[in-house]
């Protein structure tokens, strides 16, 4: 991409990321629609769930050891499995049925539209509306081209998404009782309270806490994805070798990559835990 298309994404994708968060902020039922969904399939599909996340959790412990050991091509091979076993558990957080590819693009294409179908699309647009135009820019994007990218354009797909993840968080770690007292005015006082009871509880913003960092790891499944084969296999002029030397943008970034799915991973137990 040219350094006026890179701008350019960089603008959309922090618009995006604004107008999510004014979303947010203002209309509870967002909040109310990820909740009422996920709570549920969880407890379905606890077990698959902590053994894909387990898999998730056991790949980022090999990257960092590979990393640590001078091994950087196989510590991102290894890093990029992590954001992908991540992704996959997402459908069954909210019980869909899974797209059985390794292509994360068509992963992730597939999970948002799926979600989209059971949250409705104020819902999904507003969790991964952001992320829309990077998506297109990666299926119509040549794979090698995609491995390429440089740290400026890495960097701006970073800033976006990290900037809604924080606004995301931000909300989560808030009582929402003045927000949602408003939404719910017209309701009785019993229902009120239920409302509240149910927005506020210990559990419920664990697992809100959890979703916000939807966006943040399903970007990583993108950006690391075209490294897949790259980092096991010399192919036109990108080789393990060029990972190992640094030559290759996404290793400089491998740290913030790291503690985002570190993060995410973490969040998940604090929830499970809490239940």
């Amino acid at each position: 991409m040219s350094e006026i298309e890179n701008q350019n994404q960089d603008n959309e994708l922090k618009s995006k990321a604004s107008e999510a968060m004014h979303k947010i902020i203002s209309e509870p039922n967002v909040l109310k629609s990820i909740t009422d969904n996920l709570l549920p399939s969880y407890g379905k599909n606890k077990a698959t769930i902590d053994e894909v996340i387990k898999y998730a959790e056991d790949n980022l412990k090999a990257s960092l050891i590979l990393k640590d050991n001078g091994l950087t091509a196989l510590s991102i091979y290894h890093l990029e499995q992590s954001a992908e076993m991540i992704t996959k558990s997402l459908y069954y957080m909210f019980d869909l049925n899974i797209n059985k590819t390794h292509n994360q693009i068509e992963i992730i294409a597939d999970f948002r539209e799926k979600l989209n179908k059971k949250l409705g699309n104020d819902t999904t647009t507003t969790l991964l509306g952001s992320m829309d135009s990077a998506l297109k820019t990666f299926r119509d994007t040549g794979i090698l081209q995609l491995a390429r990218l440089d740290e400026p354009s890495l960097k701006g797909y970073f800033d976006a998404i990290e900037q809604l993840k924080s606004a995301l968080i931000s909300v989560n770690k808030t009582d929402f009782s003045a927000v949602i007292n408003k939404a719910v005015s017209h309701l009785d006082r019993e229902k009120r309270s239920k409302v509240l009871a149910s927005v506020n509880s210990r559990s419920n913003n664990k697992l809100l806490n959890f979703a916000s960092g939807l966006p943040i790891v399903l970007i990583i499944g993108l950006i690391t994805y075209p490294h897949e084969s790259y980092t096991r296999y010399h192919g036109e002029d990108i080789s393990p070798k060029d990972y190992d030397e640094g030559r290759v943008a996404i290793v400089n970034f491998y740290d913030r990559i790291y503690d985002h799915l570190n993060d995410y991973i973490k969040a998940r137990k604090e929830y499970r835990d809490s239940k």
